[in-house]
């Protein structure tokens, strides 16, 4: 897959969020990575600090460490240690995992916010059914 094509999807999600009636549930394998991502542009959408938007994401280390712990030492135990911790990498995240998809998109295209139009081709239109979405109760 190109990342032509992962934006085009990343589009696709985000667009299906504002046009959808009610809460929506967003998910992928591990809950980090895609998921990630993605709540990461929702939380930039909503006006959510940087600071705020790196402390959700780390959040998946608190709340997925039992699953990660109990992998990890499965694998280890059947598979030795250094796949047990190589596990536990793939399953935790870091902020250097996140931070290089924001540097790369600003990179590319000078912020998150052209990200979100240029790269991901959204419609303002689409970002303010989003922010309003998001922060409206």
């Amino acid at each position: 897959m190109t990342a032509e094509d992962q934006r085009a999807q990343f589009a696709t999600l985000l667009e299906q969020i504002a046009e959808a009636d009610g809460p929506v549930v967003i998910h992928c394998t591990s809950g980090k990575d895609r998921t990630g991502w993605a709540s990461a542009l929702l939380l930039h959408i909503a006006g959510v600090s940087d600071e705020d938007i790196m402390a959700n994401y780390l959040l998946t280390n608190e709340y997925a460490a039992d699953y990660i712990d109990a992998t990890a030492a499965a694998m280890a135990e059947t598979r030795g240690t250094e796949f047990g911790e190589a596990i536990r990498v793939v399953l935790s995240v870091e902020a250097d995992y996140l931070q290089a998809g924001i540097s790369t998109a600003i990179e590319q295209y000078g912020s998150l916010d052209l990200y979100l139009t240029e790269g991901l081709g959204l419609e303002k239109e689409t970002l303010t059914d989003l922010r309003n979405k998001l922060t409206t109760a």
